[in-house]
This record gives structure tokens, C-alpha cells and sequence, in this order.
């Protein structure tokens, strides 16, 4: 049992199998053998009649000849599963088939059977729907005789538990290509070689150059007079939402993080930012040491104290912050400049605003407002001019807007720079040189823009001399991660050598080591993003045992050995002891149902009880 689940753990043989019998049954009955317009297919005395397949075949299937051939290939199954336990004496009786029904929830009232619902539901002709219970019972029936021998015994189901819900954990070390860019020297001829390998990537795609008129609320509010009766009108009425931001006043020790660190690396800082926090919260100075790391920066400003509201801050310090009260220390926290432990000194709570402190703001608003109601009116008249065939420049002038020379822009950056639809973006590469858009352009989040093409500025690749930082950096990275790995092979064969020294060995890397949280057979390995092959090597090793390879991860190369076996829960067991049954018995059983239909449908072919009549609607 365990040997097949390990070599089909995803039944792709039984898939395969069932793609197999399907194929044959194409090949076997691609040319219609039989006549009759109404009837799709005969199998044995009985037909598969055009309208139950066409109904059988899902929309998304109407146009896939492949689909509607597997669908007929179920229907002609089901009529070979039926015909085979008729033949056996499967067939339910009368009796059965009315206690079927009869316990359906659909066709009781008050938990007994109603006619008047049975009949409601389906007319005064259910022979269909009782024939397709006859059906599902005697295929049932069958499938159950065939898939005796499939019941597992309590020891089989355990084994595949303990199998499935094994977990390990190793003991890492992740050699970082960042470790070995200093050795690392860069000749121009290589960089030349590379550049010469890879000049599609350095590509720089097509552009345009374009004029601009912006037809949006923040754009057009200069154009909006608000005078100094609507401020105070607007203050007067909204003074109670108009409030300050609350303001947090805090210093902070600052770890700084190199840029690009390695894993190892920001291991290391977040273990010296976690005990430095266990000193602070055990009595240390907390000013001494916001000095020292500030001086060790460069940076003396970073230890002072600040007082900024919490939306200008990262969102984690931010958080950290809002926990904290008056005098309180916060746990480490990553910010873009760093590792940050912060002290919260003071909050200084929101208070309503003076006009005079949200006059502008006010200003601004009630301008854009008024702005927004008469884009309308200044889009009509624009679209005037247009078709009268006066230029932005002309047309800018006569409603006093303001023309923007833009710069060369990608699709994407038209995209990003300004929120325009995909539609948008080719509307506006595909006018010629000197032409303006017929209509202006919807932006992404309300307002819209009028365009003049300027020049078109096809797809280039940029000569070396502009991307020779990129070229050598990839070069440089590029042969790093080959050291890295090369490092680790060596590293690995002296681990696994009898005869070496393995303390001497390690004594460079031991404090780099990681033990990773515990993970399955399908892992992935938590924190860790590594060749998946690993996870596999490590259900094949004692604990203790380094695995046979370097493996590649998006940190570089990493080396592992067994750290500990964790067998499944005895627990867990029995709770689950009942539904692990039930799904060995159903593995179990697969292959035998799937065995059945095809003994049934080889059986059928050679007699010649199989005929498609309508190969049109296949295709």
C-alpha cells in the first residue's frame, strides 16, 4: 500500500489509465458504425439519446471536441456499469427504489413522504428521474461488489497515517552569495560576453513622447474662485471632524541593516536586537545605547527624540507605538532604515484646528469640489473644438488650462503614471505623429485626459555604456552564487568524508546553522525557499545525517542534515482513526472501479456492442 502511495500520490496512473481508455475509445469509434439522427450512441441494446448528451456537456465544453468525447466516454461507462449489474442481478427492486425516494428531504413534509411534493416536483410522468435511481443503485451496487477486497485492514490505515503525518526537522546552513562578492573580479571581456548573451534583456521598450491636458479635480481647482465667506462657511460647519493627528514623541536604538543583507546576516541583527531588548527590559540604559548605535551609524540624529504623528512612520513602529504607554520600551520592529527598538516618551491627543490652520486646506477642497461639477461642461466644449480640428495648444488656451510637456513614457509607465485602461494606452500609441485623441481619456479614479502625440520612439537595445552597472552587477551575482555554491560542495564532501575533520570544517560556518520549524512530506520548509528536493531527501535520512547535496534556495546555497524525526501523533490517531479508514478504502478502490470500466468497455468493443451514431455532435 505504501508503495503505491509513494509512486502514485497523486493517482496519475489511474489518471493515465482513464486518459488511455478514453483515447482508445476515440480511436476505436472515430467514424460513425451505426444510423439513427436521435440517438448519439448504442451500447449494447440501448442508445444514448442526442438531447441527454447535449445537456450532459458543460458550456465551457461546447467548443472542445476533446471534452465532449470524455463526456460521452462517462455516459457510455455508466450504461456499461448498469448493463453489467442487470446481468448479474444487481438491479434493485420495486421496493427498494420506493424507500429510496421515500427518504429524500425534498419529498417529505414533516420528516414523512408527500406525494404531492414528489408529484409537484416532477409531474405526473417521473419515470425518468425513478429510472436514474435505479441506475445509481445498481451502479453502486456493482462498484461495492467489485471493491470488496479493498477494504484496509486497522494496520494498513495506520501505516498510510504515520506515513502522511511524519514530519522532521533539519539543521541548516545557507551559504550567501553576498559572502563572496568581494572575491568575486569582473574582466571587461566578460562583461562584454555577457552583455553579447543577454542584449533582449536589456531592451528598452517602446515609448512616446506626448502633450497633456488634465481634466480633473485637483488639475482644474486654479481655475475655481472660493472665496474667503465659503472657508468660513465650510469651518463653521465641519469644525468638529476638523482635527489634528495625534502626535507621538519617542526615541529610538536603531540597528541599521545593510542593503541586500543574507539571510544569515539579518539573523544575526534580529538576535542582537532581541537581547539587546531583554537588556533594556531587565534595567539597561536605554539612552546609552540609542547613543552608542547611532554613533555606530553615523547617524547621531537617530538617537535624538521625535514627535510626528503616527501616519508619517512605518506601520509596524507605528503599531508598536499605539501599544505602548508613557515611559514603555517596544520590541524590536523593522522599519526601512533598520531595526528599530523604540521608548515612547509622550502622546500629545488630537485637537480641533483653528481656521486659520485649515484655510488652505478648506480652499483646496471646496475648489476641487466646484472643479468636479464643471468637468462635464469643459469636456463638452473640448470635444467641440476637436471636431472643429483645433489643437491642444488652441484648445488649452481658449479654456485656460494648462498644456504639460510629458515626458517619454512605456505602456506601462502610462499605466502607472496616470491610471489609463489598457484600451486607453494603445489609443494613444496608435495615433500618428502630431494627432490628438477624438475624446479625451478616462483616468483610473475620476477625471480624464486629452493627449497630442509627439513622436514614436521604438523598442531599442540600450548600447553597454548605459547598463554597464546592471551588466557587471549581474556578472558579479551571477559568479557569487557560483562560488557560493562551489563552497558548499566542498564544504559537503568533507562533512560526509569519514576520514576529514568535520569540527575543523564546520569552524567557519557553525554559528551560521539554523534549525528549521518542523514540516511535512509536501512541505514547504517554513522561512526557508528551497529546492523542493530537499524536503524529499530528508524523509530518506536518519536524524543526524547530512543530505547528499547543496541544494539551490533564493538566498544562495544551503547545506542540511536530519535534526530530529517527529513520528505522527498517537493522539491525533484516534481522532481521525475513522476517516483514515474510510480514505485508504476509497485509494484502495479506485483502481479497482477503474479496472472494472475497463475490462467492461474492452469486453464491449470486441463483441461489437459499442456504435456511435452521431460523430458530428463531437465535433
Amino acid at each position: 500500500m505504501l508503495d503505491q502511495m509513494r509512486n502514485n500520490a497523486q493517482s496519475w496512473a489511474i489518471k493515465a489509465l482513464f486518459a488511455i481508455i478514453i483515447l482508445a475509445f476515440i480511436i476505436t469509434f472515430a467514424a460513425p458504425r451505426g444510423q439513427g439522427r436521435d440517438s448519439v450512441a448504442r451500447v449494447y441494446d440501448e442508445t444514448i439519446s442526442a438531447d441527454r448528451f447535449l445537456r450532459a456537456i458543460p458550456r465551457e465544453a461546447e467548443d472542445k471536441p476533446g471534452m465532449k468525447q470524455a463526456v460521452l466516454y462517462r455516459l457510455v461507462n455508466e450504461m456499461l456499469l448498469i448493463h453489467k449489474a442487470d446481468a448479474i442481478g444487481l438491479a434493485p427492486s420495486d421496493q427498494v427504489v420506493a424507500k429510496t425516494i421515500a427518504a429524500m428531504p425534498e419529498f417529505q413534509t414533516d420528516g414523512r413522504f408527500d406525494m404531492a411534493r414528489y408529484k409537484a416536483a416532477l409531474g405526473t410522468q417521473p419515470r425518468d428521474f425513478e429510472q436514474s435511481i435505479v441506475d445509481d443503485i445498481s451502479i453502486s451496487r456493482l462498484q461495492r461488489f467489485a471493491t470488496l477486497s479493498a477494504r484496509p485492514t486497522e494496520a494498513e490505515a495506520r501505516a498510510v497515517f504515520d506515513w502522511q503525518n511524519e514530519f522532521v526537522t533539519v539543521d541548516y546552513l545557507l551559504l550567501s552569495p553576498a559572502d563572496f562578492l568581494s572575491s568575486v573580479k569582473v574582466s571587461d571581456e566578460r562583461v562584454q560576453e555577457y552583455y553579447d548573451a543577454h542584449k533582449d534583456d536589456f531592451k528598452k521598450p517602446a515609448r512616446i513622447t506626448f502633450k497633456l491636458v488634465r481634466f480633473t479635480p485637483q488639475a482644474l481647482a486654479v481655475l475655481q474662485d472660493v472665496t474667503d465667506a465659503e472657508v468660513a462657511a465650510y469651518y463653521e460647519e465641519m469644525k468638529a471632524t476638523l482635527l489634528s493627528e495625534r502626535l507621538y514623541r519617542f526615541r529610538q536604538i536603531l540597528i541599521p541593516v545593510p542593503e541586500n543583507p543574507s539571510g544569515p546576516v539579518v539573523a544575526e541583527l534580529q538576535a542582537k536586537a532581541i537581547e539587546l531588548y531583554k537588556n533594556l527590559m531587565n534595567g539597561g540604559d536605554f539612552d546609552a545605547a540609542a547613543a552608542e548605535w547611532a554613533k555606530k551609524d553615523g547617524k547621531p540624529a537617530t538617537a535624538e527624540a521625535i514627535e510626528v504623528p503616527a501616519s508619517v512612520l512605518p506601520k509596524a513602529l507605528a503599531q508598536e507605538l499605539q501599544r505602548l504607554a508613557p515611559g514603555e520600551i517596544g520590541a524590536p520592529v523593522a522599519t526601512r532604515n533598520g531595526l528599530a527598538i523604540p521608548r515612547l516618551e509622550a502622546v500629545t491627543q488630537p485637537r480641533q484646528l483653528t481656521l486659520d490652520e485649515t484655510r488652505d486646506q478648506i480652499r483646496r477642497q471646496l475648489a476641487e469640489e466646484k472643479a468636479a461639477a464643471v468637468i462635464d461642461d469643459m469636456l463638452d466644449k473640448t470635444i467641440a473644438q476637436i471636431s472643429q480640428g483645433k489643437n491642444l495648444d488652441d484648445i488649452s488656451k481658449g479654456l485656460n488650462l494648462t498644456v504639460e510637456q510629458g515626458e517619454p513614457r512605456t505602456r506601462q509607465d502610462l499605466k502607472d503614471d496616470f491610471g489609463l485602461s489598457d484600451e486607453a494606452v494603445e489609443t494613444l500609441f496608435a495615433l500618428a505623429p502630431g494627432t490628438s485623441t477624438r475624446t479625451p481619456l478616462l483616468i483610473q479614479g475620476g477625471g480624464y485626459l486629452l493627449a497630442e502625440k509627439g513622436e514614436d520612439l521604438p523598442e531599442e537595445i540600450q548600447p553597454l555604456d548605459e547598463v554597464r552597472a546592471r551588466v557587471v552587477a549581474e556578472v558579479t551575482m551571477t559568479r557569487a552564487r557560483e562560488l557560493a555554491a562551489d563552497e558548499a560542495k566542498e564544504l559537503l564532501a568533507s562533512l560526509t568524508d569519514p576520514t576529514a575533520d568535520h569540527e575543523k570544517a564546520m569552524s567557519l560556518y557553525k554559528h551560521l546553522i539554523v534549525t528549521s520549524k518542523a514540516f511535512g512530506r509536501s512541505g514547504p520548509i517554513p522561512g526557508l525557499a528551497v529546492d523542493p528536493q530537499l524536503v524529499q531527501d530528508a524523509f530518506s535520512a536518519p536524524a543526524g545525517t547530512w543530505l547528499p547535496r547543496a541544494y539551490g534556495a533564493a538566498g544562495g546555497a544551503v547545506l542540511a542534515r536530519v535534526n530530529q524525526r517527529i513520528p505522527a501523533s498517537e493522539e491525533l490517531w484516534k481522532q481521525q482513526k475513522d476517516v483514515w479508514l474510510r480514505g485508504t478504502e476509497q485509494f484502495n478502490a479506485e483502481p479497482l472501479v477503474q479496472g472494472l470500466s475497463q475490462n467492461l468497455f474492452t469486453t464491449a468493443t470486441a463483441d461489437g456492442q459499442i456504435d456511435i451514431l452521431r460523430q458530428d455532435l463531437l465535433n
